[in-house]
């Protein structure tokens, strides 16, 4: 008998996008709090054409789950273009994802600056 092991390959992906308005650039529209939410975009956009499930959270709300081909691209575009900068720090955004028992899923952070706390 033989018994191999290996570790399980997902197909979810998890964005968490920085909306903390203290390290982002002043102003309407703030060019740093942009420029993550064009990354989320695009990144969401590449692993949707790649076949994989995609999850958005910015800050520490889930805005898209398990978005999916042509429509979850749609979908994730047009919840990005109407988040704003919000109150909840990175580091307590971070901290959801860490408490959460969802482990089957790769995880990107987009933040402008990375904290002590965050860390």
């Amino acid at each position: 008998m033989v018994r191999e092991a290996e570790q399980g390959i997902t197909d979810r992906i998890r964005i968490v996008l920085d909306n903390d308005p203290e390290h982002h650039s002043p102003g309407t529209p703030s060019q740093s709090f942009e420029t993550v939410m064009r990354t989320g975009a695009s990144l969401a956009a590449q692993h949707l054409k790649d076949g994989f499930s995609v999850d958005v959270q910015v800050g520490a709300e889930t805005t898209i789950t398990g978005a999916r081909g042509p429509g979850g691209r749609i979908q994730v575009l047009d919840a990005l273009a109407r988040e704003e900068r919000g109150g909840t720090s990175f580091a307590d955004a971070l901290d959801g994802v860490l408490l959460r028992p969802n482990r089957n899923a790769h995880h990107v952070f987009v933040t402008p600056h990375v904290s002590n706390e965050s860390a």
